[in-house]
């Protein structure tokens, strides 16, 4: 990725609610590399993306995606 790439993020944002509680569910999948991650509430929706506004330092990346909610697939 070049440096440009590393000042853009996209991604594609699902929605719905599932459960009794009619809670809400996320899921991200970033259109450049179709990873995509899901998130059980949406204040680990906002987390993850608040992270993703971080400066770019070494140490931000040991701490992204260790919020809970938070699972990753790659897409083939």
């Amino acid at each position: 990725m070049c440096a440009e790439q590393t000042n853009y993020r996209s991604f594609l944002l699902r929605l719905w609610q599932e459960g009794s509680h009619r809670e809400w569910r996320a899921a991200l999948q970033d259109v450049i590399t179709g990873q995509r991650q899901h998130f059980a509430t949406l204040e680990a929706l906002l987390a993850f993306l608040h992270g993703q506004a971080q400066p770019n330092d070494p140490d931000w990346k040991e701490k992204d995606g260790q919020n809970t909610g938070i699972s990753h697939e790659t897409l083939p």
